[in-house]
């Protein structure tokens, strides 16, 4: 059902891909971000594991 969606309309496919590859570029600079204000607000020198 899923890869059936890709066969009709390859354009339209690579619009939604990049729309989706753009968010999680975004949530996950976000909460990059959000980690290391964290890490220099505690002043630690522990390595995070994503």
């Amino acid at each position: 059902m899923f890869l059936k969606a890709f066969d009709f309309n390859p354009e339209e496919n690579r619009n939604w891909l990049s729309k989706v590859f753009r968010s999680w570029n975004g949530i996950l600079t976000k909460n990059t971000t959000i980690n290391i204000a964290a890490c220099k607000k505690k002043k630690t020198n522990k390595k995070k594991h994503f």
